[in-house]
């Protein structure tokens, strides 16, 4: 399911950087709670997001000595695909206002020799210079921004002219078939599940759209495409939500410990036509919206 720029690469410097007042301060995996952050590292980037993080790189069509920037880089799935194709000549940032998602991806690119800056701040408020990066990323970000057309606006300020902006997000929850069945089975159980459809709050692909062009984008377009998630089974798919889904968590954990066989047993029964022998294999959709400045 990886594509071949997110095979391991080779480099040397990061650096992991918190903004505060102007002043930028070291922190140290150490001093943060990454329990969340490590469980979506080793099972929801593999089994989810690693597709799109291909995808991404690829419709910004990175090349060697290019500079990226990837804004709600989480564990800096798609940052590393991108610094594996700009290489050591180029330049790979990625941003985050997770300390501990931050602290995973410095791990995960040191661990593997790759050259990625990671800074700590909002997409709203740039911590960068105007005009100083060749390609802007954003994997499953825009609908978590507090206000999502300052940060259209602030990832368009920070490109040099022509460059191009990539941003994925899920389309509509139905689409998205193990998330799907997930919501409906706590739904059926009267669990409120708002936590568990916020990642979907930017589906509309028309209203993606709307919101590039009016952030002064140009040649603006959103199409949908289709990716397949990989799990082991529904059951290690549903846990790996629970451990690692930066908000559809927290609608999980209200499941109550009794009944958390019998959801499992739902959730498989919903996703049986796309379970084979070995695996679990279901389709997920999302808009990727390709812009440029």
């Amino acid at each position: 399911m990886v594509g071949p720029a997110c095979r391991t690469g080779s480099g040397t410097a990061f650096r992991l950087n918190r903004y505060d007042s102007g002043m930028a301060n070291t922190y140290a995996a150490s001093e943060l709670n990454t329990s969340v952050a490590k469980a979506y590292e080793d099972t929801l980037v593999p089994g989810l997001m690693s597709p799109w993080a291909q995808t991404i790189v690829d419709h910004a069509h990175i090349r060697d000595g290019m500079r990226v920037l990837d804004v709600a880089c989480g564990t800096g799935v798609a940052a590393r695909c991108a610094a594996r194709l700009s290489g050591p000549s180029g330049g790979v940032v990625g941003i985050d206002v997770d300390l501990g998602m931050l602290a995973v991806a410095q791990a995960e690119s040191k661990r593997e020799g790759l050259p990625v800056e990671y800074l700590h701040g909002s997409a709203c408020a740039l911590p960068l210079d105007t005009a100083s990066f060749d390609a802007a990323l954003c994997l499953q970000g825009l609908q978590y921004f507090p206000d999502a057309l300052v940060a259209m606006r602030e990832l368009r300020r920070i490109l040099r002219p022509n460059s191009p902006l990539v941003a994925v997000t899920w389309s509509t929850l139905e689409s998205c078939k193990g998330q799907s069945a997930m919501v409906t089975a706590l739904e059926r159980r009267g669990i409120d599940a708002a936590a568990a459809r916020k990642p979907f709050s930017m589906a509309d692909s028309a209203t993606l759209e709307a919101l590039a062009v009016e952030a002064g984008l140009e040649r603006v377009a959103v199409r949908r495409q289709t990716r397949l998630a990989r799990f082991a089974s529904a059951a290690s798919f549903v846990d790996a939500m629970r451990r690692g889904a930066p908000s559809t968590r927290i609608a999980l954990d209200q499941v109550p410990s009794a009944e958390w066989p019998g959801f499992v047993i739902e959730v498989e029964r919903a996703l049986a036509e796309w379970a084979g022998e070995t695996h679990l294999e279901f389709p997920v959709e999302c808009n990727v919206l390709v812009a440029q400045r």
